[in-house]
């Protein structure tokens, strides 16, 4: 008798060798598992499910705050860019029509305290085109916000019959109305 036996057959019979009789009572088929032999792999799921549990509420904490940022910025656009621009054409109605007193009246508690209204005067008289243009055209709006004081800088050019002039104008809002409160002429 041969002692190179093949362990997958039985000697008596020769048939294939069942291995399912000869089991040790306390192996356990489940550590042959693949998953069985990967150490520490449920922690690691578990790993991987919390941390994809973090990264799914800081990508939509941070889509909020971009859509809050939208939000606010189209409002801004739709609704406080179109009035502070509408109140700077209405300032330059005011001086177009040499109504100095209510274009003064449209100037902010600012602009009040830094020039009078006789200073204001002086300052409309040496720059004629606010009160001579035939028509003007806006080339430029911006809008700020900071410390919750909203601000519009609105740039004008007004074209007179014998020349065209560019000017800034400052608007910022008091109590909910927007009001000039710095002129620049270049």
């Amino acid at each position: 008798m041969s002692t190179d036996r093949d362990p997958d057959y039985d000697d008596r019979e020769g048939r294939p060798h069942d291995r399912s009789t000869d089991r040790d009572p306390d192996y356990d088929d489940r550590e042959n598992s693949p998953r069985a032999r990967r150490p520490g792999n449920r922690s690691n799921r578990s790993l991987w499910l919390v941390l994809g549990g973090i990264g799914c509420v800081v990508v939509l904490g941070c889509g909020g705050l971009i859509a809050a940022g939208l939000i606010w910025g189209l409002q801004a656009f739709t609704t406080d860019l179109p009035a502070a621009t509408a109140a700077a054409e209405e300032f330059l109605d005011l001086l177009q029509q040499n109504r100095i007193d209510d274009a003064y009246a449209a100037t902010s508690a600012g602009f009040q305290a830094r020039q009078d209204r006789e200073q204001f005067a002086a300052f409309v008289k040496r720059f004629e085109t606010f009160t001579k243009f035939t028509s003007r055209s806006l080339t430029g709006a911006r809008f700020f916000q900071n410390n919750n004081k909203k601000q519009v800088i609105v740039k004008m050019t007004l074209h007179a019959p014998n020349n065209a002039m560019t000017c800034t104008l400052e608007l910022v809002q008091e109590d909910g109305v927007w009001k000039v409160d710095k002129i620049t002429v270049p």
